[in-house]
């Protein structure tokens, strides 16, 4: 048991409470009042429990809540990064080579004791998660720190290592988003390695950047074809939202590739990346509505969409006459309705 599946057990339970006092309400159930006690009483036991050990909303007041709350912790972590990076600014002058060097070799240390003392003290994702990102950008300013007293240039390999780092955090305290973030920063120093060895090309300036997507397509595919892969804490839905929306982004972005690995025209390997694009989005919008994941599902759904339309675009903008261009698109946006109308109503049959 996880975060995320207690979640779902809390919603489940607090979704019959509402179904059955409204059928109580229309006098279609009469249930003994020993019965509803029971029930209840059973009920909020597994509330409390999961409130105290996993930190879960036990009623939609205090998901709405939440969301506040991490939100406020993002832009927490982001401040207290910022308030970091400005205070080292301020005083590395006065530090000397070795003092540079004992203080950059401890920020991550010093952000894992953070992260755990806050971890025990308040027991609650959101604290934790603040530590947790402002741990990460410690260990950044670790490596920025070093690199500089060493003058080492940039290398993918810091991701990879800032991407492992943030992982094995965010696997330890149950947190999303350091672990989202942090499997993107591994996925894109992975890809800026294979890069640099491909194509010869320092991975910041390189413009072949396909080599991006053999990262991103092996976690998708496990993700995808291994449903058994799942995260010990976080739980399969999270690691494969994660997985796949990375892939997304990357692909996203070379939909019309300048430069090609692809023995093809320029033209050609556009039509390749969009047709691809748009199947890797509905094989993942067919994987998540068979694996009830709820997250990938939309996020698959507008990456396919956000293809299509780019590709309108790039096709006809500038080409056809501005009242037909949209037009066109709103006829477009119609029949995405109506496809997508269809295909909810099969899903429909299909359950009943």
């Amino acid at each position: 048991m996880n975060k995320i599946d207690a979640q779902k057990r809390i919603n489940r339970i607090l979704a019959f409470r509402e179904e059955l006092a409204h059928l109580q309400s229309e006098q279609i159930a009469k249930i003994p009042n020993e019965e509803t006690d029971k029930i209840a009483a059973y009920h909020q036991g597994i509330l409390n429990r999961f409130s105290e050990e996993f930190d879960t909303d036990s009623s939609f007041s205090e998901a709405n809540l939440s969301i506040g709350m991490q939100i406020a912790s993002t832009l927490g972590a982001i401040a207290f990064s910022a308030a970091l990076f400005l205070m080292i600014d301020t005083i590395w002058p006065n530090f000397s080579d070795l003092a540079r060097l004992v203080f950059g070799t401890a920020l991550p240390f010093i952000g894992i004791a953070l992260t755990e003392a806050i971890h025990r003290i308040f027991k609650t994702p959101y604290y934790t998660g603040l530590a947790a990102l402002t741990a990460i950008a410690g260990f950044t300013g670790s490596l920025f720190i070093l690199g500089y007293q060493y003058n080492l240039g940039s290398s993918p390999l810091s991701l990879i290592m800032l991407g492992a780092f943030g992982v094995a955090l965010s696997l330890q305290y149950r947190l999303i988003l350091p672990f989202f973030l942090s499997i993107i920063g591994t996925l894109t120093g992975v890809g800026g390695l294979l890069t640099e060895s491909f194509s010869q090309n320092l991975w910041l300036g390189a413009d072949l950047s396909e080599t991006y997507l053999i990262p991103a397509l092996i976690v998708m595919g496990m993700a995808a074809f291994i449903p058994k892969w799942r995260t010990h804490y976080l739980g399969s839905s999270l690691y494969n939202a994660s997985a796949i929306v990375a892939g997304f982004l990357i692909l996203f972005f070379i939909i019309s590739p300048a430069e090609s690995y692809l023995p093809f025209g320029e033209t050609a390997n556009s039509w390749l990346y969009a047709i691809a694009g748009t199947s890797i989005g509905i094989g993942s919008v067919f994987l998540a509505l068979k694996s009830e994941w709820l997250v990938t599902r939309h996020l698959a759904t507008a990456f396919m969409l956000a293809v299509l339309i780019i590709k309108y675009i790039d096709l006809a903008w500038g080409k056809l006459p501005e009242f037909l261009f949209y037009l066109l698109f709103g006829l477009f946006a119609v029949g995405c309705i109506i496809i997508l109308r269809r295909f909810r109503t099969r899903l429909k049959g299909a359950s009943s």
